[in-house]
């Protein structure tokens, strides 16, 4: 049995569903969202988005969006 950190985050990585829930806007603008995200970044078009990149560029404290998703 191998034992885990207790302060270890669930995740990093935000997903659409959890922007949509979050912001209320439909899927298209949340896909609109993140390209614009990925672009300020500087990142592939396929690259994942951190929860705290996500919270910077919106300027939505993280610890708000930390606990709606482990909600």
């Amino acid at each position: 049995m191998q034992l885990q950190p207790l302060n270890r985050p669930k995740r990093i990585v935000i997903y659409a569903s959890d922007i949509e829930k979050i912001t209320g806007l439909s899927m298209r603008s949340v896909y609109r969202l993140m390209h614009d995200i990925r672009v300020a970044f500087g990142k592939d078009s396929r690259a994942f988005i951190t929860i705290q990149e996500f919270c910077y560029y919106t300027c939505i404290a993280e610890e708000l969006v930390r606990t709606f998703i482990d909600s």
